[in-house]
């Protein structure tokens, strides 16, 4: 509260200063304002705080003066989400800590002469220690921390002076343990790397990767103005990396199989062009950096990398080549088209807060990246990069706005941009080229080619290219109108002709961007992750072992199409039984409709013949969630399934039994979830249909929700309800109601088998149901029935203590029997491990 206070004053301060001015003769003000601010250091949280007792990060550390521009004032409070918004100043900071720390800042040091001889210091014992071999490293470093915290000395301190011009923040980090990598760039700025000793090797490239990146950038954009570019390790809660004027921390570690670290240091130190020099406000547009920066990262990745850049999966599978690596447009295909596919993506031109987190890093760095690329492939790599070089230069400095940007792109090109910006940075909308015909006329050798654009974006020109039998390759640009084809002038026949050739355009698929009949196809003989630009086809090898009829599984795997988008996805396997002699497989077609209501509907048709069981199936998700949020999600599920349980011993006797049976069910599901809270629910209407000599006659209604809530840091609380019943006389034993929990009587879920100790409520529970796991004994008088409800409620005390639960229920063999002579209770703990519950019942 104090800050806003602070916040207010000035501002009103300077509303009153900047009145007077307007209505009365030019003066000149100077106001001097004086802050004693006091804080503490919390335990690392955003970007700020303190770790591993002896590091610090002094990052949103200070009242921050309110910026006054061509828009106005902006008393913008702190976000985790989109950067503060800085004026330009001079910063001179002293810092005081034990002599023994080592201390990075924004600025440079000032008449410091033996805390440069301490720095330099440190960087000779980095040297010295990457000459080492890895047995004498792991030696150096144990003993390295040992000397550093007996060395420390709390009451022997130093003061070190950092003063720093025309930047609009200030940062500073210091730690105990560091080692410092050095080096003085080609253009003479200074690059101090402070690692902690265990990364120290790992990390030793980082300076080349900021050579790298002070070169790209001062190419592309502009020259680096700043004397300094340094990279500090530390810690983080918000992302993987932070920026600073001069100065950047970086969180995530390094990995050999990935440049991950690599990418996020040159992304980082790059947003001293946008964010620094240029003084974008963020908040206002969070395209004008992140968008930016991450463009000129992904042209970073593969100016140096090539195509597949982020991932050298040989690395980590020891040689063998069997993932294909994925790169930064593939990265951001990703992203950005899985909230396309989902219709919940949002526009660019909200300010940060306004985006729920996956719409912020989707759109804002992803999608602002791919418009850029867009529109260098309009005006072309020589115009769009001139521009962007006039833009830095014309704009240094000076807080430039969305329109500056655009404007000087119009100026620099001759183009008439409004339909560009409205297109891709004021809507939602997309491109999806086809070539809708093709026509060749052999005497004047000019070929017709007619394209449609199939999205919503109709506006956006393209490029179209025509490969001929003779290997001749011709290019020119479609105009937007489906009515006018691009002409070409040949000397031999067409092979193909392709719109958006090389895809900086973006579609939700490219698969369909060709003439002819079949899409560009890919065979992979290892599952891979979908590339965007083929109908991919993955084939592989499928083992199972099944205990009790088949033994050994052996057969293939197959999927074709993206399982991301499911755009006509399918997928399968068939396998041999090497004990039982017999077949067994499953299909599935899956695709994506958008239909008035829903966000899409996604269709699903399966059969299969496994475990003894025969189904069909047809299933219709609709899937719902208000454009811009991550909360609540809502489906509405509609399916069909026909099924005949045919061979009874794959199965528990006592848990399922030989039926042939159709069921037609509804679903609605329901979750919303807030920082400290979240509620779930689910109702499931089923109807038994009788499809063979009267063995079926059934309805069943189930409700189960829960809430969950967070009272303090490391205590957590959930309470689960269910009720269920069952109407009808004839009913398969796997569709009553049991105990311990779902048996998952028609296959719609993953289980490690159906009998014997991998048999659903034996060693592993699914997550639905009653879920009264100690009842699931068969001859316990609550193992099934045809009524049910439980109430259990499970608390987290603290991080280091189990969960503990208690549960309470009651579980009837006749229909609507709610009587309490029917209840029973359980108790217990659970502990999660990667991700499962490990449960035990210790009260029954």
């Amino acid at each position: 509260m104090k800050y806003f206070t602070i916040f207010s004053l000035l501002f009103f301060i300077a509303q009153s200063f900047a009145a007077s001015i307007y209505f009365q003769q030019e003066v000149h003000y100077k106001i001097d304002v004086t802050l004693n601010v006091k804080g503490k250091f919390p335990k690392v949280f955003s970007r700020m705080g303190t770790w591993g007792r002896y590091y610090f990060a002094a990052t949103q550390w200070y009242p921050k003066m309110v910026v006054y521009d061509q828009q106005g004032w902006h008393p913008d409070s702190y976000l985790d989400q989109g950067e503060f918004y800085g004026e330009y100043g001079s910063f001179d900071v002293r810092i005081t800590l034990p002599k023994s720390f080592v201390i990075e800042a924004s600025g440079m040091l000032k008449d410091d002469p033996q805390e440069e001889v301490f720095m330099q210091t440190i960087a000779d014992t980095t040297e010295y220690f990457l000459g080492l071999d890895k047995h004498e490293r792991k030696k150096f470093v144990k003993k390295w921390i040992k000397d550093r915290e007996k060395e420390l000395d709390l009451n022997e301190t130093k003061t070190v002076h950092f003063y720093a011009e025309k930047v609009h923040n200030f940062a500073w980090f210091a730690g105990l343990h560091y080692l410092v990598l050095k080096k003085i760039q080609p253009n003479g700025v200074l690059t101090h790397v402070l690692v902690e000793p265990a990364s120290a090797y790992q990390w030793r490239h980082v300076p080349e990767y900021v050579t790298r990146t002070l070169e790209f950038y001062g190419r592309h954009v502009g020259p680096y103005q700043y004397p300094k570019a340094s990279v500090v390790q530390g810690d983080l809660r918000a992302g993987g990396g932070m920026e600073y004027p001069m100065v950047t921390i970086i969180s995530i570690p390094a990995l050999n199989w990935t440049r991950i670290l690599e990418m996020v240091v040159m992304h980082e130190v790059g947003h001293n062009w946008f964010m620094g020099m240029l003084g974008s406000d963020e908040r206002a547009s969070a395209f004008l950096d992140e968008g930016m920066n991450s463009f000129l990262e992904l042209k970073y990745m593969e100016h140096y990398y090539g195509k597949y850049n982020l991932t050298n999966f040989k690395k980590l599978l020891h040689g063998l080549d069997l993932l294909r690596d994925i790169g930064e447009w593939q990265s951001m295909q990703m992203s950005y088209g899985s909230l396309v596919a989902q219709r919940t993506d949002l526009p660019l031109n909200l300010r940060a807060e306004e985006y729920n987190t996956s719409n912020y890093n989707s759109v804002s760095y992803h999608k602002g990246a791919l418009l850029l690329l867009a529109l260098e492939e309009y005006l072309s790599p020589e115009v769009f990069w001139r521009g962007m070089r006039t833009y830095f230069e014309r704009w240094n400095g000076k807080h430039p706005t969305v329109q500056d940007f655009f404007q000087t792109m119009e100026d620099v090109s001759g183009e008439d941009l409004d339909w560009f910006v409205e297109e891709w940075y004021n809507s939602t909308t997309y491109c999806d080229f086809v070539i809708a015909d093709l026509k060749q006329n052999e005497k004047t050798q000019h070929v017709e080619v007619f394209v449609k654009n199939k999205g919503a974006m109709k506006r956006m020109p393209a490029p179209v290219r025509l490969v001929t039998v003779a290997g001749d390759t011709l290019e020119h640009w479609w105009n937007g109108n489906p009515q006018e084809p691009v002409v070409f002038k040949v000397k031999a026949p067409v092979k193909m002709a392709e719109v958006n050739p090389r895809h900086t355009i973006f579609e939700m698929s490219y698969v369909n961007n060709r003439s002819g009949l079949l899409p560009p196809i890919k065979f992979n003989w290892f599952p891979q992750i979908p590339d965007f630009e083929h109908y991919e086809i993955n084939i592989f090898p499928y083992y199972w072992y099944e205990s009790f009829v088949d033994k050994h599984r052996l057969g293939g795997m197959f999927w074709g199409g993206n399982p991301i988008f499911k755009q006509w996805f399918w997928a399968g396997h068939v396998y041999y039984g090497t004990c039982s002699g017999e077949l067994g497989y499953e299909l599935s077609l899956t695709n994506r409709f958008y239909l008035p209501l829903a966000n899409y509907t996604e269709v699903k048709g399966e059969v299969f013949d496994q475990d003894g069981m025969r189904k069909q199936s047809l299933v219709f998700d609709n899937y719902f969630k208000k454009r811009g949020t991550d909360y609540p999600l809502r489906h509405l599920i509609l399916s069909l399934e026909n099924v005949d349980l045919y061979e009874p011993d794959y199965y528990e006797s006592s848990m399922f039994q030989k039926a042939r049976y159709g069921v037609a069910s509804l679903k609605y599901s329901y979750k919303n979830r807030w920082m400290l809270q979240s509620v779930s629910g689910h109702v499931r209407l089923e109807k038994g249909l009788e499809l063979q000599d009267r063995q079926v006659d059934f309805t069943k209604l189930e409700i189960s929700g829960y809430f969950w809530r967070r009272p303090f840091k490391n205590t957590w609380f959930r309470l689960d309800g269910y009720l269920a019943n069952i109407w009808g006389t004839k009913v398969p034993l796997q569709e009553n109601i049991f105990a311990a929990g779902d048996v998952d009587p028609r296959h719609q879920q993953f289980a490690f088998g159906r009998r014997g100790r991998l048999a659903p409520n034996r060693y592993f529970t699914f997550t639905s149901g009653m879920k009264m796991y100690g009842y699931n004994d068969t001859q316990n008088p609550f193992f099934y029935g045809k009524s049910g409800a439980a109430l259990s409620l499970s608390v987290k005390p603290y991080k280091y203590v189990p969960v503990i639960y208690t549960s309470a229920a009651l579980l009837s063999p006749k229909s609507l029997d709610f009587k309490t002579d029917r209840m029973f209770a359980e108790a217990g703990i659970k502990t999660n491990i990667a991700g499962g519950d490990l449960i035990f019942p210790i009260s029954v």
